[in-house]
């Protein structure tokens, strides 16, 4: 890997590392996520498959994949579940943030990488947290709540999405 400047990390950076190592980078500094749980890896496994049948042919879904959210300072996050442009081929190892319609938070999300979703202009976030469901969408450059969502989520995603969420876990 290449020397690190005072700056933090660069993309050259992240790209030398070896594909089947899960590196996330906000602001430039690395982060470390303990691995998640059996029952964090259900949830999202069942979330993605309930929202991936009501999206039109314009969307594809993935789960656990690195997203280009800014060069510099570098973000580049993996959220739980990602909806981008179906345009996106499936071998991009970053996917820019500007294809992506939704990510998703199973647990864990922090402050500051819901602040990275915003700055990149991330129409969708959503986040479980506390049993429910939190949605949000992007207004005037600014996450909105619309929504907290405990046993079923009905909204639009350019389609109408459905999801009773108390048969994920």
């Amino acid at each position: 890997m290449s020397k690190q400047t005072v700056n933090g990390w660069t993309l050259a950076d992240l790209q030398a590392v070896p594909e089947d190592c899960k590196v996330e980078v906000l602001d430039g500094a690395p982060l470390v996520r303990a691995s998640p749980l059996p029952v964090h890896q259900r949830m999202t496994r069942r979330f993605a498959a309930a929202l991936e049948s009501q999206l039109s042919d314009f969307w594809q879904l993935e789960t656990n994949v690195s997203l280009l959210l800014a060069d510099a300072p570098l973000d580049c996050l993996c959220p739980d579940v990602v909806v981008f442009g179906s345009q996106v081929s499936l071998n991009t190892r970053f996917v820019p943030g500007a294809e992506v319609l939704l990510v998703v938070e199973v647990a864990g999300a922090r402050p500051e990488t819901a602040a990275a979703y915003e700055r990149a202009g991330i129409p969708h976030y959503w986040r479980f947290d506390d049993g429910a469901l939190h949605t949000f969408a992007l207004d005037r450059g600014a996450h909105v709540s619309t929504g907290v969502h405990s046993s079923l989520v009905e909204t639009s995603l350019g389609t109408p999405v459905s999801i009773d969420l108390s048969s994920l876990a």
